[in-house]
């Protein structure tokens, strides 16, 4: 392990993902970025996701599974995934079991957020089995977004960044310290050619199936009460105009 790398922390809020579940854990080993520690926390599934996720902490100490003791919500098993990131770690990630990350993810989102040390999320687009590549409306030849303008473009449905967990790389300094949010950048990965076809270099997580849970993600106009006095203006944070913006935004 290569310890002068930032430590990052990586987490799988788990519930029955037996099918997909040692893809997305195998993708973890298979990282070229070797300095993290991985918690996987199991829900009360019923399939055989936490023993798959046992056996792979017998073959790497990075690996740690949590049990909860009983069944609780999605929302407060993500709450409990996000309390066990590494108090050490420099950046750290969720990662959703039916999902995998390509090898490079983990070393091409930690050198753009340590080449832009005012970066608080980095993202990335992602391949889905139904949608294909998804989220692609930032500019591909600017990697760094001011944070506040990269707020107001979701709320108003001109990008999608910021849906799919399993996306998103953190620093770690930034959700200890929820004032320094506002003033955070925002980055992207670059686009290139691949194969003669047109892909990210951020297309490092790859979605594996489309749950029930893909649907579940905040609207726009659910944050609209929380986020949206401090970046719209009154014409854009009425509801109709959000509404607008989430139809538009639809696969």
């Amino acid at each position: 392990m290569t310890t002068s790398q930032p430590f990052v922390s990586i987490v799988t809020p788990l519930y029955n993902e037996a099918e997909y579940l040692a893809e997305c854990i195998e993708s973890v080993l298979a990282q070229t970025y070797q300095n993290w520690d991985y918690t996987i926390v199991d829900n009360c599934s019923t399939d055989d996701s936490a023993a798959i996720a046992l056996k792979y902490t017998q073959k790497d100490s990075r690996i740690k599974l949590i049990t909860n003791e009983r069944f609780v919500t999605a929302i407060e098993n993500h709450n409990i995934a996000f309390r066990h990131v590494s108090p050490s770690s420099t950046y750290w990630k969720v990662l959703s079991g039916d999902d995998w990350l390509y090898p490079e993810y983990l070393a091409k989102s930690v050198e753009l957020a340590d080449r832009h040390p005012s970066v608080g999320v980095v993202a990335s687009y992602s391949v889905n089995t139904q949608f294909g590549v998804r989220w692609t409306r930032l500019n591909p030849q600017q990697s760094v977004f001011d944070g506040g303008d990269t707020c107001r473009a979701f709320l108003l449905g001109r990008i999608d960044s910021f849906f799919a967990p399993s996306v998103v790389l953190y620093r770690s300094s930034l959700t200890k310290s929820s004032s320094r949010i506002r003033s955070s950048g925002f980055a992207g990965l670059r686009m290139l050619k691949v194969c003669s076809s047109t892909v990210a270099s951020s297309i490092e997580v790859r979605k594996r199936r489309v749950s029930a849970t893909t649907n579940a993600s905040p609207s726009r106009t659910a944050l609209l009460p929380r986020l949206g006095r401090s970046g719209l203006s009154i014409t854009e944070r009425t509801p109709a105009s959000l509404r607008d913006s989430d139809r538009a935004s639809a696969p």
